[in-house]
């Protein structure tokens, strides 16, 4: 599994015009997810979302939801780094 992010041609709740999602994938690597969204039209992820516990100066992901994210709707994707467990 590996966590990526991914900025989104939508806007957000907020009607800011950039909407990124950190995601986690059971791709491994980004050539084995552009396998995977050219091959489907939606894929199921693990969202996830940034968050500061206090002791720290860098934020860290903490699980949300399961989603099904849209592949015609993302913009372009990065690796972050190897999942966390949820």
């Amino acid at each position: 599994m590996t966590m990526f992010l991914a900025v989104l041609k939508v806007p957000t709740k907020d009607k800011d015009l950039v909407h990124s999602v950190i995601f986690r994938h059971e791709a491994d690597g980004i050539e084995a997810l552009c396998s995977i969204l050219q091959s489907q039209p939606f894929i199921i992820v693990d969202e996830y979302y940034n968050y500061r516990d206090g002791s720290s100066d860098s934020p860290s992901a903490r699980f949300n939801k399961q989603m099904i994210l849209n592949v015609d709707d993302i913009a372009k994707y990065h690796v972050i780094k190897d999942a966390p467990q949820k």
